[in-house]
């Protein structure tokens, strides 16, 4: 039943003997990596170890590596390839696989400390001085946020979400260009409501119908996976107009969504920042999901430059706290 995995012939396979470890740590982000380098070309890659889906066939198992590396895009976290510990069945559970991808040090969340606090990490006595914060320029986050819009608008072309768009899962070049990483899945399968955290124990922006489910204790129901994440998306991009952690609109203790407070925060977006950037930021948010955009909608709406009143911002920030009322008790 099934051959070895060496044996597969798999097209992004690369050899070990190109590596060799220059260190073990652990990640807060991505958990235990090996930063390896390659020494034909001297490039700097980290390495996970990854347990196999014991329960796939070949043929499935070839299809999502191979979509997972193909995935060409400027706002993808580059993997290299991977290779296979050398059982004699790919079906036996003690298999691994080792994923090579890009180093990349920095995060959004980091860029987003910094922000808030500047000058937090320095080497430089500022004698107990209280710095005032750095908010992103308009042209920062709008910048941001069109960049993953964009790759997002690919994955979903391609039929892949994401699952985990958060300040930690994006990450940022030396160039200064937007990464996203994080495990992308192909399946069509409904949303399974009890994986609110993921492998380091974060917690996962969650939209008000996925709480309600687990409120409910629903293990499955039916949520378009694309527009979910453009809710963690919309969050993602709240937290940096603020600087304000989006994870303290939640309360996972009793499974609800503070949608006061993330009014309060979307009429802070709107004071700071211009009309296109809080009305997307909003058209992100809705609670309503058939009201709420895919990255394609979205996508056609940057690229169409639409322009809208103060009177539909009003609606939409009103519409939030009309689900406030229908998730207060």
């Amino acid at each position: 039943m099934g051959g070895s995995f060496s044996d597969l012939g798999f097209e992004h396979k690369i050899s070990k003997k190109d590596f060799v470890l220059v260190r073990k740590f652990d990640d807060s982000r991505l958990g235990e990596v090996s930063e390896m380098k390659n020494q034909i070309t001297g490039k700097i890659v980290l390495m996970k170890e990854k347990e196999i889906n014991t329960i796939l066939k070949q043929e499935e198992l070839l299809s999502q590596f191979s979509s997972r590396v193909s995935l060409n895009h400027r706002n993808l976290v580059s993997i290299f390839g991977f290779t296979a510990t050398d059982g004699n069945d790919i079906f036996l559970s003690h298999q691994k696989i080792c994923i090579y991808f890009e180093y990349l040090q920095k995060d959004l969340l980091q860029a987003i400390k910094n922000r808030k606090t500047p000058f937090a990490d320095s080497h430089i006595n500022y004698h107990g001085i209280e710095t005032n914060p750095q908010p992103f320029e308009e042209s920062e986050l709008f910048g941001l946020m069109t960049q993953l819009i964009d790759v997002m608008e690919y994955l979903q072309q391609n039929g892949i979400h994401h699952g985990d768009i958060r300040p930690e899962t994006c990450f940022i070049s030396e160039e200064g260009i937007i990464k996203l990483f994080g495990q992308w899945d192909t399946s069509n399968e409904s949303f399974i409501v009890d994986l609110i955290k993921n492998e380091r124990n974060q917690r996962k922006f969650l939209t008000s119908t996925a709480l309600l489910g687990l409120k409910k204790d629903v293990k499955k129901h039916i949520e378009n996976r694309h527009k979910q994440d453009v809710f963690s998306l919309g969050l993602t991009m709240l937290e940096c107009a603020t600087l304000e952690r989006s994870l303290d609109i939640y309360d996972f203790e009793n499974l609800k969504l503070d949608a006061e407070l993330l009014s309060e925060r979307l009429m802070e977006t709107k004071h700071k920042y211009s009309p296109r950037i809080f009305h997307l930021i909003t058209k992100m948010l809705h609670f309503d999901e058939d009201k709420r955009p895919d990255f394609i909608e979205l996508k056609q709406y940057l690229n169409e430059g639409k322009k809208c009143n103060e009177s539909r911002f009003d609606s939409n920030v009103n519409e939030v706290h009309h689900f406030f009322l229908i998730f207060k008790g």
